[in-house]
Order: C-alpha cells, then sequence, then structure tokens
C-alpha cells in the first residue's frame, strides 16, 4: 500500500523515540520486528500501544489507524509468568540490559557501559526453568556480576 513513518517509544530508554518507516499494509508483528532491529533485542519481548489499546500482533498497520506521524508507545511482556519460566524471564530481562549497556557500540551514549556482555555462570543461583533451587551457579561473587568485557 504506502510507507508511512511513525514514533516508536524506544524499549531501552523510555525517553527516546524511534523513527520507523513501514508499509501500512504490514501487520504490527511487523513493525514490533522492525524496532527490536533497530534495538538489538528480540521481538517477542514488546507490546506496543496506540491510544492506550494494545496493538494485536495480526491487525495490519493501517486498520489499527496508524498514519504518518502517529506516536506508539512501548512495553515489555517480560514480567508475565503466564508466557515466559523463570529462567526465561532472567534471559530476556538481561538480554534487554545488555542491548542497553551496549549502546549499538556508542560509547558517547549516557547508558553505555564497558562492562556490557553478561554471563549467567557469575550469576550465584541462576535460574533452571521455574526451579529455584542452587544449581551450576558462581562458586564465588566477583564484581560486576554478572557483566564482562
Amino acid at each position: 500500500m504506502a510507507n508511512i513513518t511513525v514514533t516508536v517509544q524506544s524499549l531501552l530508554n523510555s525517553a527516546t523515540d524511534v523513527s520507523i518507516t513501514i508499509d501500512n499494509a504490514l501487520t504490527i508483528a511487523d513493525l514490533k520486528s522492525s524496532l527490536a532491529g533497530v534495538e538489538g533485542y528480540g521481538s517477542d519481548i514488546v507490546e506496543l500501544f496506540y491510544k492506550n489499546a494494545e496493538l494485536a500482533d495480526a491487525t495490519v498497520i493501517s486498520a489499527a489507524g496508524l498514519i504518518s506521524g502517529s506516536y506508539v508507545s512501548s512495553s515489555n511482556n517480560i514480567s508475565n509468568p503466564t508466557l515466559w519460566t523463570k529462567e526465561e524471564r532472567q534471559t530476556k530481562k538481561l538480554d534487554l540490559a545488555e542491548a542497553r549497556r551496549q549502546a549499538d557500540g556508542d560509547a558517547t551514549k549516557n547508558y553505555y557501559r564497558v562492562n556490557n556482555v553478561y554471563s549467567t555462570t557469575l550469576l550465584p543461583n541462576p535460574y533452571n526453568g521455574n526451579d529455584t533451587a542452587p544449581d551450576d551457579g558462581a562458586s564465588t561473587l566477583s564484581n560486576s556480576r554478572p557483566w564482562t568485557t
């Protein structure tokens, strides 16, 4: 149909917006993928809202009422226990934090961190599915856990 440019609230930094140009014949799932691709995380954690209503993945962008200049807010669904196990939630939170800390390689951004890669082996007790019993976590605590360079 036609390309439109919408402004989407960043999931990594809620005070920042991302401008996305997309064909309005595509779906909300495609818009989520575009946002996730720009920011560097999986699109499965993104929820998008327009005029305070959640946008369903299968909805066509034009049918959702989005036009050029529309503003779409974002949220993550990581804390939803019906979607994810504790281990998956832990990993998804770390993935999101890692993307933010890496700041797309721009060390001038105030949220960039030198220690910007995580390792669950540095966690004292990482989740295993929904099990919180001690497992193969770090035997000693380290500074900046679970972050490494």
